[in-house]
């Protein structure tokens, strides 16, 4: 895989313990204590790779929430398996069906903007803003606690790649 330059910092555990190998890697928004209990299923290698995003018209749910994507997780597509998180549980899911957004409202305003041009392989004079976004289906939640079955949808916040301790995991391999 492409290695991104993203950027991490280091998170205070806040009282909930050692981090163990993530505290160098670990990244702001991700709470201490699933970070910990949750080490294993986090590839770190790569950082965060995007963001949870719910919308009124999509939002985030039990077996399917969205992601948008950093702008350098250029090796991010379909069918890689994803970890975020609830409140209590990580969710891990397999990336599906990328949409790319822009603040056009119909295809006719991009016509129309070109129309203008000379050619439509010129460039505009201003480039629109567009945002990467995957839809992501669920493949399992691993709850803090074993006797709790979750199905909470995640909540906004970071995204990684999973390890493939979180694949056996979601797979029902992990005996």
């Amino acid at each position: 895989m492409d290695e991104l330059a993203l950027g991490t910092v280091t998170l205070a555990t806040n009282g909930h313990g050692d981090l163990g190998h993530l505290a160098d890697d670990a990244v702001l928004g991700l709470d201490p204590v699933l970070a910990s209990e949750f080490a294993g299923l986090i590839d770190t290698r790569m950082g965060v790779i995007g963001r949870v995003v719910g919308s009124e018209k999509e939002p985030a749910g039990s077996h399917r929430f969205f992601i948008w994507a950093d702008d350098k997780a250029q090796s991010l597509d379909v069918g890689h398996v994803v970890v975020t998180f609830s409140e209590e549980a990580a969710v891990i899911g397999v990336v599906d069906e990328p949409r790319r957004f822009s603040d056009l409202r119909t295809f006719l305003d991009d016509y129309f903007d070109r129309h203008m041009e000379e050619s439509l392989e010129a460039d505009l004079a201003t480039r629109r803003p567009e945002i990467l976004v995957f839809a992501v289906d669920v493949l399992a939640t691993k709850h803090l606690r074993a006797d709790v079955s979750s199905h909470r949808p995640p909540v906004s916040g970071p995204v990684y790649f999973a390890t493939p301790a979180a694949i056996d995991y979601a797979l029902g391999r992990d005996d």
